[in-house]
């Protein structure tokens, strides 16, 4: 089961990382927006259980990286 959170995180890096780093990248200093992205896949992994569906990851990872930001 682990390693299918993983794969589904590991997915999702590829799909949003680069559409978060650019987010980052308008707000932030360009220095903090690998680590800021890296925080909010970070909390995923963790949170995932949680998360169990109920939204459009999309909407999961947006809020997310609005409680880090």
């Amino acid at each position: 089961m682990e390693n299918s959170y993983q794969d589904d995180v590991a997915h999702w890096v590829g799909e949003y990382g680069l559409d978060l780093k650019r987010y980052f990248s308008s707000r932030v200093n360009l220095s903090d927006v690998d680590d800021l992205v890296q925080e909010v896949f970070i909390q995923l992994y963790v949170r995932i259980k949680k998360y169990g569906g109920k939204s459009k990851i999309q909407e999961y990872i947006f809020m997310l990286w609005q409680k880090i930001f």
